[in-house]
């Protein structure tokens, strides 16, 4: 039997190029890296200022809690806190009843922060150590997020209160704050600025309102407590046991100051546990020369121009949040007008101010 074999046609074989590799040449390389440069150039900024005004807000909110918590602290006390420093009577039995405790800590159990207090022994003051196992010092080193501005680089960086030396003893450092109140618009001895001088005799009574030893944020001698109430300040709270309720705030809660920002890690009169205080003296965000070379040019001493080192300041670009009386807080300009910066310190001077600020 024949056997059919059917023909397979083949087709002659071509030569074909090999596929070209995927890839960039180094032209368009460059090209690419040039264009994500530029994006990212643009991109950056946009990226930053929201994360500042994400700052800004939780700033904000932060003060709105201070403010909510001197309401109700007001409410029992009928008062606001008042600052003790200098009030060197430890015990209260024996009369003063000032333990140099700041007006931060005495809020604290309006703000959820009621541990922290439940530590110390409020007997003695507030830099007192070793009575009965109770650390009074342990208890105002202690940071309080609330109390810390998040656009503060610098927190935590605290070195010392004024009067215990940190530098040469760690166990003087006390925890900073960010946040201060408002004592009025004095210029301290020998400070610069427009505010209130301190040997001004408002009362006609042929004397200074201030002594001569340089407390001009407190009435009477930081020698001789307890001190008489004949000038408690032109703000809210001040700095030698005296603190303003409502009544006194004739100006109008919404048009009076109660804290403003600060700079802890900058001041030793400013911190959690003991004062923290500011005037509108000088201008917001006013540095002098002592700030101006940053903080790598700073002295090793603690700050030796104090009395300018005490005005209300932030590292939020072009101002710095306020609380004002009623609990509601505001972002003021460094460039507001100084004689309306200087009216809202004061609680009673007839010198309010129209609420555009």
């Amino acid at each position: 039997m024949l056997r059919m074999e059917r023909s397979v046609s083949r087709e002659p074989r071509r030569f074909r190029a090999p596929a070209p590799e995927g890839g960039f040449t180094l032209v368009e390389l460059l090209v690419v890296i040039a264009i994500i440069g530029v994006l990212v150039a643009l991109l950056l900024p946009a990226v930053q200022a929201a994360r500042e005004a994400a700052r800004r807000a939780q700033c904000q909110n932060q003060l709105r809690q201070i403010g909510l918590a001197l309401q109700n602290y007001h409410d029992v006390q009928q008062q606001l806190p008042a600052g003790e420093f200098w009030y060197y009577n430890y015990d209260k039995k024996s009369g003063a009843g000032y333990m140099t405790w700041g007006w931060m800590p005495k809020i604290l159990s309006h703000m959820e922060h009621a541990a922290v207090m439940a530590r110390a022994n409020l007997q003695y003051g507030a830099t007192i150590e070793g009575f009965q196992g109770v650390y009074n010092r342990t208890v105002i080193r202690t940071q309080v997020p609330g109390f810390l501005c998040p656009s503060n680089p610098y927190q935590g960086e605290t070195t010392e209160n004024e009067g215990f030396a940190a530098l040469a003893n760690p166990n003087n450092q006390i925890a900073e704050a960010d946040y201060a109140a408002n004592i009025g618009d004095y210029r301290n001895a020998g400070g610069v600025g427009d505010g209130l001088d301190p040997t001004v005799d408002q009362d006609a009574d042929g004397l200074p309102d201030w002594p001569a030893f340089g407390n001009v944020f407190g009435p009477g001698s930081g020698l001789n407590p307890p001190y008489p109430a004949r000038h408690p300040t032109r703000g809210v709270i001040n700095r030698f046991g005296w603190a303003a309720n409502f009544r006194q705030i004739s100006d109008g809660l919404s048009n009076t100051f109660a804290v403003g920002e600060c700079l802890g890690a900058w001041c030793l009169t400013q911190n959690f546990g003991t004062q923290s205080f500011s005037t509108t003296a000088q201008p917001i965000n006013h540095m002098n020369a002592y700030y101006s070379g940053g903080p790598d040019a700073w002295p090793t001493n603690a700050n030796p121009q104090w009395a300018d080192s005490i005005a209300f300041r932030s590292l939020h670009p072009g101002g710095a949040h306020f609380l004002m009386c009623d609990a509601s807080a505001h972002f003021l300009s460094e460039n507001i007008d100084h004689a309306s910066y200087r009216a809202l310190a004061s609680r009673e001077g007839g010198d309010m101010v129209d609420q555009g600020y």
